[in-house]
């Protein structure tokens, strides 16, 4: 049994496939259906790829192997037993002889003030494509909002972007839909890509610090036309 459906537990049950194949009862435990494609969520929150291009179904991936889609309600290693909540199963009580535990990563909530109550997440498919709703809502409602001084603050408000982690999903997450909207703006009549407003923020003093400053410093530099990175 492999609980998790992430990238460990998938490959970990492909690898059982091919050393246990028909030898034994392989069980897939996972919270979806489907191995989610996490690197390429910034291009389903851009609209470049459908939700459908990053998620490969586990039924049609791992054939003969017996795919649970639920939660662990219950672990006993004594025991070697499990307690599972399954949607469409209810709960399911299971044994089990060789267990691999892979559950996966959770988001880190760092101490920011407002960035719990406010802000959204992009680790599902889900928030990638409430993200690209949303965006177009602000877009839409400034562009909507009378011209006047009165409404500046709110037409600015509305079209800042704000992205919290500027390793390699925030900025790239940034980079993608700074590209994607300077190419939809046209769809509005009173809207320029150079007054959406975009910061990137985050506690290391550059860009992508897994690279190192040779690679990192220039992507923080050469934000222009409306971008800015902050850390601190």
């Amino acid at each position: 049994m492999v609980i998790g459906g992430g990238f460990a537990g998938f490959y970990a049950m492909r690898r059982l496939q091919k050393l246990l194949g028909g030898k034994a009862e392989l069980v897939l435990v996972t919270a979806s259906d489907y191995l989610l494609y996490a690197p390429l969520l910034p291009e389903v929150a851009n609209g470049v790829l459908e939700p459908r291009d990053i998620a490969v179904p586990y039924r049609q991936a791992l054939r003969g192997v017996r795919v649970l889609v639920g939660r662990v309600r219950q672990l006993d290693l004594a025991a070697h037993t499990i307690g599972l909540d399954c949607p469409e199963e209810g709960q399911v009580d299971l044994r089990w002889d060789r267990l691999v535990i892979a559950p996966g990563s959770v988001t880190r909530q760092f101490d920011i003030p407002g960035l719990h109550e406010h802000a959204h997440g992009m680790k599902t498919l889900r928030e990638a494509t409430y993200l690209r709703d949303h965006i177009i809502a602000q877009l839409d409602h400034a562009d909507a909002l009378p011209d006047g001084p009165e409404n500046d603050d709110e037409r600015r408000r509305r079209l800042t972007i704000v992205a919290v982690g500027a390793g390699y999903t925030g900025t790239e997450l940034v980079a993608q839909l700074q590209f994607w909207v300077s190419r939809v703006t046209g769809r509005w009549g009173r809207l320029d890509p150079s007054q959406v407003r975009w910061v990137l923020v985050d506690v290391a003093p550059q860009v992508l610090p897994e690279l190192g400053s040779r690679l990192g410093a220039p992507s923080a530099d050469s934000a222009g036309g409306g971008s800015r990175f902050g850390s601190g």
